[in-house]
C-alpha cells in the first residue's frame, strides 16, 4: 500500500514538473496590458511553454466586483472559455460545448476583440506620445 501512495506521489510530482517547465509570460506580446479602460481594471498577459500551447489571457475586474476571465488556449485570439465571477465569488465556466456557452462566449468574443482594439490603441498613443 505504502509503494502504491509513494509511486502516485512520485508520478504526480513529475507531471507538476513538466507541467510548469518553460511556463512564462510573453512580455513582447503586443497585447500585454495591465491598467485601467474605462472604468475596469485589465490585465492582459499571453503565455507561453515548450510542451502546451501558447494561451492568451484578459482578466478583467468590473466596477460592481465581477470578474471576467477570458481565455485564447492557442492564442488564435479566438475565445475558449469565458469564466465569470459574480460579485458573491461564484464561478461560472462557459464553453462552446452547449447553446447557452456558446450564446455566451459569441458575446465574450465581442467584448474580448473590443478590449483587445482599445488595448491596441492605448499601446499606439503611447508610442506616439513617447515619440514628441
Amino acid at each position: 500500500m505504502k509503494f502504491r501512495k509513494t509511486l502516485r506521489e512520485i508520478v504526480l510530482m513529475g507531471a507538476l514538473a513538466l507541467g510548469n517547465t518553460g511556463c512564462a509570460t510573453n512580455p513582447d506580446w503586443q497585447y500585454s496590458y495591465d491598467g485601467k479602460i474605462g472604468e475596469d481594471l485589465v490585465s492582459s498577459t499571453q503565455f507561453y511553454s515548450l510542451f502546451f500551447p501558447n494561451e492568451s489571457r484578459i482578466n478583467v475586474v468590473k466596477k460592481d466586483g465581477r470578474t471576467l476571465y477570458y481565455c485564447d488556449i492557442e492564442s488564435d485570439l479566438k475565445l475558449d472559455f469565458v469564466i465569470i465571477t459574480d460579485e458573491s465569488g461564484k464561478e461560472t465556466k462557459y464553453t462552446p460545448d452547449n447553446v447557452i456557452g456558446e450564446t455566451v462566449l459569441k458575446e465574450a468574443q465581442k467584448q474580448f476583440d473590443e478590449y483587445l482594439e482599445r488595448i491596441k490603441a492605448i499601446k499606439i498613443n503611447q508610442g506616439l506620445e513617447n515619440l514628441k
